[in-house]
C-alpha cells in the first residue's frame, strides 16, 4: 500500500508540474490502485475467515465483491479522463512545461508495476485468490498505460520542440490511450 500511495503522489506532483493530462490520468489510475489493493488486502483477510452460523459457505465470495468493486471505480476513472481528454482538445488547449522529472517518475513507476505484477501472480497462483490474480492483472496492464503517457509525452515534446502543432493534442490522446486500456 505504501508504494501504491507514494507512486500516486509523484505522479500527481509530476501531473501538476508539467500539465500532462496523461500523467494526472496515470496518477488518478495509481489512485484507483491504492484503493484496490486496500479493498484486495481486507477482502482477503475476510475469505480466510472459517465458515460460521451466518455464512455457511465461509466468506470466499468477499474476493469476488471486491475485484468487482474495483471494476467498477476503474470505469468511473476513465469517464473522467475521457472527459477532460474531449475538453483538452476541442474546447482547452494546455502548453506542456516539458521536463526529464515525469519521464523519471513514469520510469519509476513501470519498475514497481513489474515488480509487484510478479510477485502478486506468484502468491495468486500458491492460493488460488481471484483478488490477487486480478490485481497483478491490473498491475501488468498498468506497464501499457505508463508507456503510452511516455509516449504521449515524448510526442508533446517532439511537437514543442520542433513546431508540429498537431502534436500538442499527444498528451491528451495518450490520456485516452490510458482510459481504453483501463477499461480493457
Amino acid at each position: 500500500m505504501m508504494v501504491a500511495a507514494a507512486m500516486t503522489l509523484l505522479k500527481l506532483a509530476a501531473g501538476m508540474f508539467s500539465g500532462s493530462l496523461g500523467v494526472l490520468s496515470d496518477a488518478a489510475h495509481s489512485a484507483l490502485d491504492l484503493v484496490a489493493v486496500t479493498l484486495t488486502f481486507f477482502s482477503v483477510q475476510v475469505s480466510d475467515k472459517p465458515a460460521d452460523e451466518d455464512h455457511t459457505y465461509g466468506h470466499g465470495k468477499i474476493e469476488n465483491l471486491s475485484a468487482f468493486g474495483e471494476a467498477i471505480l476503474m470505469v468511473a476513472s476513465c469517464v473522467w479522463i475521457i472527459w477532460e481528454a474531449m475538453a483538452r482538445i476541442f474546447y482547452h488547449t494546455v502548453e506542456l512545461r516539458n521536463s526529464v522529472w515525469p519521464v523519471l517518475v513514469l520510469l519509476l513507476s513501470i519498475g514497481m508495476d513489474y515488480w509487484r505484477s510478479r510477485r502478486l501472480r506468484a502468491v495468486a497462483v500458491l492460493t488460488g485468490s481471484p483478488a490477487l490474480a486480478t490485481d497483478a492483472f491490473h498491475f501488468a496492464s498498468d506497464i501499457w498505460s505508463t508507456l503510452a503517457v511516455l509516449c504521449g509525452l515524448g510526442a508533446s515534446w517532439v511537437g514543442t520542440r520542433f513546431g508540429i502543432g498537431w502534436l500538442r493534442f499527444a498528451d491528451p490522446f495518450a490520456a485516452v490511450v490510458v482510459s481504453l486500456m483501463i477499461l480493457r
